[in-house]
Order: structure tokens, then C-alpha cells, then sequence
């Protein structure tokens, strides 16, 4: 799975960026700290 916190494009055709946010999931958060409490 791919995730993203933040993307930011230019509409093709108004040429107004937009830009969207999203909060990183609970699961990815989880696999964040598993993976650094391994490697520490």
C-alpha cells in the first residue's frame, strides 16, 4: 500500500493547484514504530 501525507497537483484545466492532506493510518503508524524498535 502507498500512502501519502500530503499531495499537491495543478488542475489541468482551471490551472489552480490543489493541494490535499490525509493523517497517516493507524496501521502504518504501527508499522513505523515496529520497524524502529527493531533496527534501534
Amino acid at each position: 500500500m502507498l500512502h501519502s501525507y500530503e499531495l499537491e497537483i495543478v488542475h489541468p484545466v482551471s490551472g489552480r493547484k490543489m493541494s490535499f492532506r490525509a493523517a497517516i493510518p493507524d496501521d502504518m503508524l504501527a508499522l513505523d514504530l515496529k520497524l524502529n524498535e527493531t533496527f534501534e
